[in-house]
Parts: C-alpha cells; structure tokens; sequence
C-alpha cells in the first residue's frame, strides 16, 4: 500500500491543529497521572505538538518519528523533550524505562500493530500504561466531507486504518490488563458554504487521506465541493460540510506478572 509522503506534508501539518481535536490532551493528562513515574514517550510524535502541550506537566518526555522532515518541524518548538528518528516496531531505547507510552493519529502507518504493542510493553515499567488514540472507520460513526467528496478515501482508511477492536484484542494478547476503550476525544464542527476552504486541511498535503490521492483524484473532489456550493447558492440555501469525527482510546496497563 502506497505510503504517505511527510517529506511534503512537515510544513503544514501543524495547520490541522486550529480547530481541535478536542479531549485528547485531557485524556493524556489523566492516563499519565495514573502512573508512578514521569518518562513518557510518544511514539509518531510528528511535528511534536503533543510533547509541547505535555511539556509544562512532565519533565521528562521522549518522542520518537519514522520521519526526519517532521522531527525537523519539532526541533523548532521550545520544550525539554528528546527526539529519536526510529522505528515505531523496534523503539530504541531500554526496557523498563518509562511510565507511560502513547500514540496519537500514528499506527496506521506502523508496519504491524502487533510489533508496536510488544515494543511498547517490553519498555513501560510495572504500573506503566500504553494509549493509542485515532480514527477507526471501522465503527462507521463518522461524518466527514473528505470522505463524501473525495473517492475511496473512507475505503482506503478501512484498509490502513486497525480497527479499535483489533487494537484492544492486541494488548490483552501481548500482556496489557485492565484494557478499556474511550470515546471521549474527537473533532465536531461544521462548515458552511464557502467557509470549507477555510479548513487547513483542505489541500494536497493537509491529511493522509488527501496526501495518498492522485492530483486528478483531489482536483475531482475540489470541484464536486465548488458545485455544491455553487447548487445551494442558486437555490437560496447554504451547504453543510460537517466534520464529526470520534477519535476513540484504547489502553492498557502493565502489571507486575506480565513483566517476570
């Protein structure tokens, strides 16, 4: 399956963070109150948005990214955190050594799931916990333009995208307990008429379900969004262009018998 390129995506991916999400930081701050320590790791940490807002609550933040371009786009930010290019499936860094691991928007690009799971569990502590936050088209519970007016796209995510269920099954599997999915984190707004090109995502490069379109799979859907418009202005109403996302939490802890 073809790969999303962040070579072209680093500079603008902070844009998407104007509008929400909302709940995740939340969540993040009561998952990792639940544990015993501060190093925390995030795994995908991208242009290191999270780690910046985390960053006045825990001294001690680590993140790791497959990307050198997003990583680049991070360094710029001004936080006491450590960056590693490296793999998501084979992290670097000792076992035991932190208390709380998260992945947020992330492991549909990760070559397994599975291997993230276990990397995740060998380096948290007893008492450490693991999060992963993201879409899951799967349940089917979105309403998203992109995927009304962009062809295949909430197809393609269906085939990138593991399905929050799978992810759960994954950390009872691998020796995570007391595993719990959340539906407290997500983006609920609306645009309306012409107002959608507003919306910092709506260019080549603004998300992976755009990025991974051909130029004439974008400018299609650009156009079916301006006839649209231009229908209900005719018409004397104005088009809605909902943007109704849940981005759901699966965690899990580490106990002190799945570590002997």
């Amino acid at each position: 399956m073809q790969r999303v390129s962040y070579i072209d995506a680093a500079a603008t991916y902070e844009q998407r963070y104007k509008l929400g999400p909302h709940g995740i930081l939340e969540i993040l701050h009561f998952l990792q109150s639940q544990t015993i320590g501060q190093n925390v790791l995030e795994v995908g940490c991208g242009t290191g948005h999270w780690l910046h807002l985390l960053g006045k609550f825990c001294p001690k933040l680590y993140g790791i990214d497959f990307s050198s371009s997003m990583l680049a786009q991070a360094r710029k930010k001004q936080g006491l955190y450590s960056l590693v290019l490296g793999n998501a499936c084979e992290l670097p860094f000792c076992s035991n050594f932190f208390d709380f691991v998260y992945s947020i928007h992330a492991v549909q690009h990760f070559s397994s799931v599975e291997k993230f799971i276990k990397e995740a569990h060998r380096v948290l502590r007893t008492g450490g916990v693991l999060a992963v936050i993201g879409m899951d088209p799967h349940l089917r519970r979105d309403r998203w333009y992109v995927y009304d007016y962009f062809n295949d796209t909430v197809l393609r995510d269906q085939l990138r995208y593991p399905s929050t269920e799978k992810i759960l099954r994954l950390m009872e599997e691998n020796n995570f307990c007391r595993c719990q999915r959340s539906f407290r984190a997500g983006l609920d707004y609306d645009f309306s008429g012409k107002d959608v090109f507003r919306d910092p995502i709506l260019h080549k490069n603004g998300t992976s379900q755009l990025s991974l379109l051909t130029d004439g799979e974008f400018s299609a859907g650009i156009s079916k969004i301006k006839k649209v418009i231009q229908h209900a202005q005719k018409r004397g109403n104005e088009s809605i262009f909902p943007v109704h996302i849940v981005l759901p939490t699966v965690y899990g802890f580490v106990d002190e018998v799945s570590k002997k």
